[in-house]
């Protein structure tokens, strides 16, 4: 659970950081949109990413694998969200 939740603190502020880079290339709409969804689809993608890293070290397992698969799982995921 933990980190789960560190995970998405961190999504919060990236979605904050990328939104601001946004802001000069979308409509107003498309805005208003990504700051209504982007701090909680972040953190639903970190959440892809945390849950593996905190399950491998309450298993005591190494974490390159749990790492790269759950980055990996979000990355994929927010490009989806991205493109759309």
């Amino acid at each position: 659970m933990d980190g789960i939740i560190y995970s998405g603190l961190v999504a919060v502020g990236f979605a904050v950081y990328e939104n601001v880079f946004y802001l000069e290339f979308a409509s107003d709409a498309e805005n208003i949109a990504r700051a209504i969804t982007g701090p909680l689809v972040h953190i639903v993608f970190a959440s892809l990413w945390g849950y593996p890293i905190g399950v491998a070290i309450l298993d005591r397992k190494p974490l390159l694998r749990p790492v790269a698969f759950g980055l990996g799982a979000a990355a994929f995921v927010h490009g989806i969200y991205d493109f759309c």
